[in-house]
């Protein structure tokens, strides 16, 4: 009876029917914005269940084991911008299960299938030559300890279950490995059996703050650890995820817009060198162009003042987040 109350109280109504929708040919105009968000955490806490419910999929009650990494596009919009954004979801397994059928598999018994070093003949296993097996890629199980999940990754969602200790004891673990300059969500999934939680929100919360304080290392605090806790059963919480993803958006808008800049900047400073290097402009019009007799290439600073002022900028801003975190 109170699992059932709980879940009427999480029920969630507020998000939009179809918010997530799978991508079908949404890109053929091209993508101007191409977002990487990895879904991690223990097992059976949930993450492809999320993983189906950003696709827009129901809630599935049958626990069904992820044999490898799996990926899917969905659609998304920051508020009510144009922008073709692809967000590339990644349900990740720490450890694969090969999908080769078995009668497929290499015979370990008499050395086919293995490849031996030095032509070597057949050997048993517990022979001490040494031996790789020669996997085709299909053999191959996608896993997070075959490859690095985290390159070009945007955004983290990291889940753990509220009711079981131990994954929030992985969740912990592996926030200390994720990339500082990643932002971060974390999950406290099955809220709706909050009745029967065995972490404390005091818990969870000191945890977050004791990661958060090695992370503040720029302003705006974009890859801060966030957390919020949510029901896949009841899809509470849903809309604070799609609200989350504008985070890693601002931040890869912002670092293309600050290549943009970096590159307009080298083109304007080429043109213009170019342009007093002209053989139609005369010594003394060059002569003109430098600010001061003492400044031989003014151009250069251009790209100068524009570095250091975006650089000293943001750090006037993070000593002033320090000073409002602290005092």
């Amino acid at each position: 009876m109170g699992n059932e109350q709980a879940k009427e109280d999480l029920q969630d109504t507020s998000l939009p029917q179809n918010t997530f929708k799978p991508m079908q040919g949404k890109f053929q105009k091209g993508v101007q914005y191409n977002m990487k968000i990895i879904i991690r955490g223990d097992i059976r806490t949930g993450k492809s269940t999320l993983f189906n419910r950003l696709q827009g999929g129901p809630f599935k009650e049958e626990y069904v084991t992820t044999p490898q990494i799996e990926v899917a596009n969905i659609q998304w919009k920051y508020n009510q911008a144009n922008d073709i954004i692809k967000v590339e979801i990644w349900d990740v397994v720490d450890k694969g299960i090969n999908p080769t059928p078995i009668n497929r598999r290499p015979n370990l018994s008499d050395g086919t299938g293995l490849k031996i070093d030095n032509n070597q003949g057949p050997v048993t296993p517990t022979s001490p030559a040494r031996l790789t097996t020669e996997l085709s890629p299909d053999q191959i199980a996608l896993d997070a300890a075959t490859i690095n999940v985290y390159r070009n990754t945007h955004g983290v969602i990291l889940m753990f279950d509220i009711t079981k200790s131990w994954t929030f004891d992985y969740a912990i673990k592996e926030l200390k490995v994720i990339p500082e300059h990643m932002s971060i969500l974390l999950l406290g999934n099955f809220g709706d059996l909050s009745s029967q939680r065995s972490i404390t929100r005091s818990q969870i919360y000191q945890s977050i703050a004791d990661c958060n304080r090695l992370r503040v290392t720029e302003y705006p605090p974009a890859n801060m650890i966030r957390y919020v806790e949510t029901s896949m059963l009841t899809g509470f919480g849903l809309e604070y995820i799609y609200k989350y993803l504008g985070i890693p958006f601002l931040q890869l808008q912002k670092d293309i817009l600050r290549q943009q800049l970096e590159l307009k900047t080298k083109e304007l400073v080429t043109l213009l060198d170019t342009l007093d290097d002209s053989e139609h402009i005369s010594a003394s019009a060059r002569k003109q162009h430098s600010i001061t007799n003492d400044i031989q290439d003014p151009k250069r600073i251009l790209y100068f003042i524009n570095f250091f002022f975006f650089k000293y900028f943001n750090m006037f801003l993070f000593v002033k987040k320090l000073l409002l975190l602290f005092y």
